[in-house]
């Protein structure tokens, strides 16, 4: 793994590992008719292994689980964790009467920056659109399309309006002076997920909703 990218890699292993565990208990809980519940698994782990260190693999967990629910997940295991299968949201959210919609869309990638004390740029990928713009470590971003940059808390929402292959201004002060800079911006293809619709339709998604809840 990219030591400039671990932190990134590591936050998105960590979400998709806590996502995976939200859709497998929702999917206990359907199949076991809410009786189940991921719950029960940690429960069964903890009682048989305590608090020692337990090195398992994907097949040991699989058979954990069946175990506790009496619930096959080895297809789940192959598409979703060992695979690279999109996970399955519509479907598992749906049985919490939790309904999302999908879209894909293109955000600008400018790559990764970060900045110190008093926006001064600490860090930015190598060949990204700022290399190639001419920015410098050191340099102080002022401003992105007229968009003036008070704190470093706003630059994420200032990146957001950066135009997808077209003219973009980034305004940066080097050694006193202040230099306006063009910046062609490529474009990344993303999901995007959206609830549409938090309300259950179904008794058996209500029982499902409070249980999930207030556990």
């Amino acid at each position: 793994m990219n030591e400039d990218n671990f932190i990134d890699t590591y936050k998105l292993i960590k979400l998709k590992g806590e996502l995976l565990c939200l859709l497998i208990d929702l999917k206990i809980r359907t199949v076991s008719k809410n009786e189940k519940s991921l719950d029960d698994v940690v429960k069964f782990m903890v009682q048989w292994f305590g608090l020692q260190h337990f090195n398992s693999s994907d097949m040991d967990l699989v058979k954990i689980i069946s175990s506790v629910t009496s619930i096959d997940f080895t297809t789940f295991f192959d598409l979703y964790i060992d695979g690279n299968i999109e996970l399955p949201f519509k479907e598992t959210l749906g049985q919490a009467g939790i309904f999302v919609n999908t879209r894909v869309d293109t955000i600008p990638d400018l790559g990764k920056i970060e900045l110190k004390k008093n926006n001064v740029i600490a860090y930015f990928s190598e060949n990204s659109p700022l290399f190639h713009a001419g920015v410098k470590k050191g340099d102080k971003l002022l401003s992105i399309n007229n968009n003036r940059l008070i704190a470093s808390y706003q630059l994420e929402e200032l990146l957001d309006s950066l135009v997808v292959n077209g003219d973009n201004e980034l305004m940066i002060e080097r050694s006193g002076l202040a230099l306006l800079l063009n910046i062609k911006v490529p474009g990344r293809i993303v999901r995007q997920f959206s609830i549409i619709n938090s309300i259950p339709e179904t008794e058996f998604q209500l029982e499902v909703r409070k249980k999930w809840l207030n556990n």
